[in-house]
């Protein structure tokens, strides 16, 4: 049980502060660098989500299968677009992961700012999971 709590915990936390951001920003992906792109992506996740939730309130339709009707249309449609970008379809997607991670690490405070956020999301985790 705990580990499905864990699972919506993360699918609800990559929702709020990810999904809508990505899609918005998806035609300027290739004009964006990916310090942007998180950096848009969460505001513009954060705003997307504030407007949803108000209007779902407002004709009284927040119930969980539509929430979870939502977040699934936007992960198909996450994954349908990144299956239709060729360069997704790269056998060299780890050398693509080595060049993100050199670019957020370029600098030694980019490199610590980016590991104490990973560091803090996983002792989130870790206390979600105990509690």
């Amino acid at each position: 049980m705990t580990e499905l709590v864990f699972f919506w915990g993360v699918l609800g936390f990559l929702q709020t502060a990810y999904l809508p951001g990505q899609l918005m920003l998806y035609p300027l992906r290739h004009r964006l660098s990916l310090n942007a792109r998180l950096i848009y992506g969460l505001g513009l996740s954060l705003l997307f989500n504030y407007v949803l939730v108000t209007a779902l309130m407002a004709i009284g339709y927040f119930i969980t299968p539509a929430l979870q009707g939502i977040v699934l249309f936007e992960i198909l449609i996450l994954l349908f677009l990144s299956w239709q970008d060729r360069s997704c379809r790269s056998p060299l997607w780890y050398e693509r992961l080595k060049r993100a991670h050199q670019s957020i690490c370029s600098d030694v405070w980019g490199c610590l700012c980016f590991y104490g956020a990973l560091v803090t999301l996983l002792a989130y985790a870790l206390v979600i999971v105990a509690h």
